[in-house]
């Protein structure tokens, strides 16, 4: 398998069908993140299991989330995706209540791969766009 076809896996099994428990089968023992993620303690120095921590948060708060590809590629050791999550916002997010509205955001993974796993992803989405959807902040 490819590292397209690694990432594409891990967006469709981790992330849309919320397998928080397969994760270990796609990351690294000292896999990192390099942004923010929902979670807004940062994350630069993540390991697994803290990022499973994260993940189940962000899915609570964002419920029947789904991200979709709009875009892949690769170079290297890195893959990029561009992509947008439709979710609804069902559980408590960054200390408010949840809302129950549908949420649409778009962002951008990089992510680096070694072995046939991730080691490393940056981070990058419309948390304003978000919040504005959510009503944290006015628009």
């Amino acid at each position: 398998m490819d590292n397209l076809q690694i990432v594409r896996e891990y967006i469709e099994e981790v992330e849309n069908k919320g397998k928080i428990d397969q994760s270990d089968k796609y990351l690294t023992p000292h896999f990192q993140i390099h942004s923010l993620h929902l979670n807004p303690k940062p994350v630069g120095d993540t390991q697994p299991k803290t990022y499973k921590e994260a993940l189940q948060q962000s899915q609570e708060a964002l419920s029947n989330s789904h991200k979709t590809i709009n875009d892949i590629f690769m170079q290297g050791d890195k893959v990029v995706v561009l992509w947008t999550t439709e979710a609804i916002n069902t559980g408590k997010f960054m200390g408010n209540p949840p809302t129950n509205k549908k949420v649409t955001y778009s962002g951008m993974t990089i992510f680096r791969l070694e072995n046939g796993k991730i080691a490393e992803y940056w981070y990058v989405w419309d948390r304003l766009g978000l919040y504005q959807q959510l009503g944290i902040i006015k628009s």
